[in-house]
């Protein structure tokens, strides 16, 4: 009885401890017209007389955002066995305004189903068939898209 009569004293000790710093950050203390320790901070860290209307971030986000993303088109080239093509070489990409927007093999798979491998980029086709590619386009905003195509290699 008398172990449960002392924790309960603390736990009141406690209580009215945190009760005394609350009081005191928040109504204890006054300056001016400010009354508690986080109004008067927050006076002191008022920023005032500072027009943030000039800077357009919110604006030229809105115009990201509503970018369409950039179009990408196969060139429907002839393409051989053996010789390495760069993404330029087989696509044509552009943004909404006409630019040439950048492009990027992900991934090339053979008609089994195996990956390819890019070196610099660019992409070897080994045997004729049907190859599947990855293809990412961005623009100068960062407005992208992912592609997928069905690339028809042929023998020399």
């Amino acid at each position: 009885m008398r172990e449960a009569a002392e924790q309960y004293g603390k736990s009141i000790g406690s209580a009215l401890a945190v009760l005394l710093v609350c009081y005191i950050l928040f109504a204890g203390i006054k300056s001016g017209d400010a009354v508690g320790l986080s109004a008067i901070l927050g006076d002191r860290f008022e920023i005032s007389g500072v027009d943030y209307s000039v800077y357009k971030d919110g604006e030229q986000s809105g115009i990201v955002l509503e970018r369409k993303p950039p179009e990408i088109r196969f060139l429907e080239n002839e393409i051989s066995v053996g010789k390495p093509y760069a993404p330029e070489d087989l696509f044509v990409a552009e943004d909404e305004e006409g630019k040439p927007a950048e492009i990027r093999i992900i991934k090339a798979f053979d008609q089994a189903g195996m990956e390819l491998e890019t070196v610099n980029g660019a992409v070897t086709f080994v045997t004729q068939g049907n190859y599947r590619l990855f293809v990412k386009v961005s623009d100068n905003y960062c407005v992208g898209a992912e592609h997928e195509f069905l690339i028809p290699v042929k023998r020399r």
